[in-house]
């Protein structure tokens, strides 16, 4: 077997072990990461920093839902709550405001209500930089 076929083989298990809401996460961070590109290939807006900072984010949120995981089975019995599940939960509205934020960018028409709650959060992150 070569190292391709282990590393799939590795990759395979891997993804079965994982929680269903974590596989969801994942594929929402792909749809996002993907209308992020679309996004910055389409306008030109994004610099080496900023890419970088995003790839820094996505992959922070990866070892923070890692970290979850590795002391939920220690802390469960005192708190009774998930942290994983907990902390994918939450993951997972940040993603997705990120995938209809990104996709409202590119021209995807959005329901008039939400149209009404990006065009609000626009404003006060554009109030909270000064611009």
């Amino acid at each position: 077997m070569g190292w391709r076929a282990a590393l799939a083989l590795a990759a395979g298990v891997f993804w079965q072990g994982l929680d269903p809401l974590v596989k969801l996460l994942l594929w929402i961070m792909v749809a996002e990461g993907t209308l992020w590109t679309l996004h910055a290939l389409v306008s030109w807006s994004r610099n080496r920093q900023e890419v970088f900072q995003y790839l820094s984010l996505k992959l922070g949120v990866l070892v923070v839902l890692g970290v979850l995981a590795a002391i939920d089975p220690h802390t469960f019995p005192y708190l009774h709550i998930s942290l994983a599940s907990s902390g994918t939960i939450f993951y997972l509205v940040f993603e997705l405001s990120n995938l209809v934020r990104d996709a409202h960018n590119l021209g995807v028409p959005l329901p008039p209500q939400l149209e009404q709650v990006l065009t609000a959060l626009r404003a006060g992150q554009e109030k909270k930089n000064g611009t």
